[in-house]
């Protein structure tokens, strides 16, 4: 984005707020469609998490900047709610702009890009045009990327490429389902579900090695997403793959972190703090720490959940290469403060765990996903009790709530607050139970089998 003209005066220090969003959207689906946005254009609406496209405060100092300053602007769309009132100030501006408005993110791209579901819904009649775009969602999902807002509409992508591709036989064909399945599969991973991938060294040998290890790495974690048995098939399956350390390459190391990401979904958290640890190492050897941010999160996790392991000694280390390399997202970031300060609590250093917790100039807690902003929330009140400041570990939780709402890291602040109490811990955990969060019946489940207290072990143990 090149900033072309601003009104008023002063210095600007940075560009934000809800009216750039259905800018950036049409921004978005013209990199990665490759179609470029008519430079006659020009749009000034929000766009909220549901598709829908909503106004904008100052109107009128928008649609001046873009009469006076935006040359060969033709058209400005705007919100459906606030069209008749762009209408009336191109009126008094004495403007000939033409004004759409649109409702929904689908009519702002029919407006932008009128072609384009023409040019998208072709492999439904033309098979090869299908199995090109089976092939490049499949190397982006396998890839991964950072050029997303959502994995949602991989999926659907991806699954309307199925759709026009069952029940045709040849190669071809039989080749781009698959990968479309696999591309599916991934998407959904990454959007919070179970799909468990099938693997098939026949399937994989047609792969260059890089492709085939970053697709082991997707089977381990879609496995360790799954449930303890096919965790465990995954690691003994693929564990053989891995290299020894000196000899792995960045695919080695992702699907080092993604094994130890799996022992560690299984309870074996010596072996997934060894295997995270030889990940971070190896990222660094090669000059990669910013690829290390997942592995060292759980690394991190892990770290608070056995003993004895020297917490400075991983933060002046692994940690501190993570977060302070310039390549390291924001969002990397916050997982590594949350995840190294929840093992300062688990250690009994709460004054470490807050200093990690509270707000501060890298990063902006209220900017991170939701289940990382409660479970931020959660083990805060947790350092806090630690700290003998028990009303205002209440006072976090009862935040927590009123914020949250019905979110399994309430209900696990609840269970934090009866075991500090010493009190019965059954209604809380029936209340987790009664929820079936995948993540908290595992736990439930191993702690039975082996005869732990349960709700200790839920408490501890859960991903977040």
């Amino acid at each position: 984005m090149e900033f072309v003209a601003r009104l008023g005066e002063g210095y600007d220090e940075r560009l934000e707020g809800g009216s750039f969003g259905l800018a950036m959207l049409l921004a978005n689906a013209s990199y990665l469609l490759d179609v470029a946005v008519p430079s006659s254009i020009a749009a000034t609406a929000c766009v909220e998490a549901d598709g829908s496209v909503g106004g904008v405060d100052g109107l009128l100092q928008k649609m001046r900047l873009v009469v006076e300053s935006g040359l060969g602007i033709r058209t400005l769309l705007v919100a459906s709610t606030q069209r008749n009132e762009a209408e009336q100030i191109r009126t008094n501006l004495g403007s000939a702009i033409e004004i759409c408005g649109a409702s929904t993110i689908a009519e702002a791209l029919t407006i932008a890009f009128p072609d384009l579901e023409r040019s998208i819904c072709q492999h439904r009649s033309e098979p090869e045009r299908a199995h090109r775009t089976a092939s490049e969602i499949f190397r982006l999902t396998v890839a991964g990327t950072g050029r997303l807002v959502s994995w949602k509409g991989v999926v659907a992508s991806a699954r309307a490429i199925e759709r026009s591709l069952e029940g045709q036989s040849d190669g071809a064909s039989v080749r781009a389902l698959w990968e479309a399945r696999v591309a599916t599969a991934i998407a959904q991973r990454h959007e919070g579900q179970v799909a468990l991938i099938a693997s098939s060294d026949e399937d994989f040998e047609r792969y260059p090695h890089a492709i085939r290890t970053r697709l082991w790495a997707h089977v381990v974690q879609s496995a360790a997403d799954c449930n303890d048995e096919e965790a465990w098939a995954a690691i003994e399956k693929v564990r053989s793959r891995l290299p020894e350390p000196r000899a792995r390459h960045a695919d080695d190391l992702r699907l080092a972190g993604a094994l130890g990401r799996a022992y560690a979904a299984v309870g074996q958290y010596a072996d997934a703090f060894e295997m995270l640890g030889e990940a971070c190492r190896g990222w660094r050897e090669i000059q990669l720490v910013h690829e290390s941010s997942y592995a060292l999160s759980e690394l991190a996790r892990v770290a608070g959940l056995i003993r004895p392991v020297d917490l400075e000694g991983l933060r002046n280390g692994p940690w501190a290469f993570v977060v302070d390399d310039p390549q390291t997202t924001a969002l990397s970031t916050a997982f590594a403060y949350a995840a190294l300060a929840r093992a300062y609590v688990q250690h009994g250093d709460p004054h470490r765990a807050m200093d990690l917790l509270r707000p501060h100039d890298r990063f902006e807690w209220e900017l991170m996903p939701a289940h990382l902003r409660w479970a931020r929330q959660r083990w805060w009140a947790r350092a806090l009790e630690l700290a003998g400041r028990h009303d205002e570990a209440e006072r976090a939780r009862n935040d927590l709530a009123a914020r949250a709402g019905e979110h399994v890291q309430v209900d696990l602040a609840r269970l934090d607050a009866v075991i500090a109490r010493d009190e019965p811990t059954d209604a809380a955990l029936a209340k987790l139970r009664a929820r079936d969060n995948r993540d908290a019946a595992r736990v439930i489940a191993r702690a039975e089998r082996a005869g732990a207290d349960v709700a200790r072990a839920v408490a501890e143990e859960f991903r977040y």
